[in-house]
């Protein structure tokens, strides 16, 4: 059997506008995949599909190589799409009681644990209509973690939760990825948040996928840009090409790729041949620029 969420030639349409087109993605237990979009991308919409909440549609969504039209509970996955669906005249624990119901087994000691992580204790036995939205995201959470599913699907986690609380949040769905191999995905608007927790970061921009991210692999690539400070950034762009070096100029910068172990030897043969420097250093495109540059090639095409 197959480990993993695997999507196949998804398309969704309402009516004649087609909001998914030729999804194919997967989700493996154990990583944190990011997905990332302008409004109406359709992020939310195939986290729907993926947790079973849309069945109209066409093409294949596997859980573990099973098709997910066939499965009539999704226990393996666990869900916060949206708005939480709280009973709001009821406590907090009263709400996880109830969703405990959907479960197989939940105990006492799973739920205690749970409180005390997303840190709900303080207003659990309070009703929800009391409740802010950021304390609604969290109880949502600790709802979709109910029975420890194996995968975890998330629509903007962070919103609302007090800037206090979302590294705790933060880490806390971390550890559910690389202790307990939860496979989760997140969708957020939050590019900075994303960056930090995830392994690889989808990018949708009017239902299709136009990038995937591997921060991962950036992370521990054997070669990267550095950006060379000189007076002389054309003499020297010039030398480096004639060298073999790849170099390239962006907003005025100029860059060249090399490897970490390689830097000292670079700069001791830019200095051997009278050019003048007067800096170099590491550079790496974070995920907003990566995005941005992602959603306005797509735009001139």
């Amino acid at each position: 059997m197959h480990n993993g969420i695997c999507v196949t030639d998804l398309y969704k349409k309402y009516g004649n506008n087609t909001v998914l087109n030729n999804i194919n993605m997967t989700l493996m237990p154990g990583e944190i995949v990011g997905l990332v979009g302008t409004n109406g991308a359709g992020k939310s919409t195939l986290l729907s599909i993926l947790c079973g909440l849309k069945r109209n549609y066409t093409g294949n969504v596997e859980i573990d190589g099973v098709n997910i039209r066939s499965m009539r509970r999704k226990k393996n996955i666990g869900c916060l799409i949206e708005n939480p669906g709280l009973y709001p005249a009821l406590t907090g624990m009263e709400n996880i009681k109830y969703f405990t119901s959907f479960t197989d087994t939940v105990t006492t000691d799973e739920i205690k644990a749970l409180v005390g992580a997303l840190e709900l204790g303080d207003f659990i036995n309070k009703k929800v209509k009391k409740y802010s939205l950021g304390m609604k995201q969290r109880l949502g959470i600790a709802i979709a973690l109910l029975g420890s599913p194996k995968y975890l699907l998330l629509d903007e986690p962070m919103r609302g939760v007090d800037p206090e609380v979302i590294p705790a949040l933060r880490k806390y769905l971390v550890s559910r990825a690389r202790e307990a191999g939860t496979g989760i995905m997140i969708s957020s608007h939050i590019l900075g948040e994303i960056e930090s927790m995830c392994d690889r970061v989808i990018v949708l921009q009017a239902g299709r996928i136009i990038e995937s991210i591997d921060l991962k692999e950036d992370a521990g690539s054997a070669e990267e840009d550095y950006i060379i400070s000189s007076s002389e950034t054309v003499q020297i762009e010039a030398f480096l090409r004639e060298k073999g070096y790849s170099v390239r100029r962006t907003e005025n910068k100029l860059m060249v790729r090399t490897r970490d172990t390689e830097v000292n030897e670079l700069i001791k043969l830019l200095v051997a041949n009278g050019l003048n420097l007067t800096g170099i250093a590491p550079y790496r495109e974070n995920l907003e620029e990566r995005f941005i540059k992602a959603i306005k090639q797509e735009e001139d095409q």
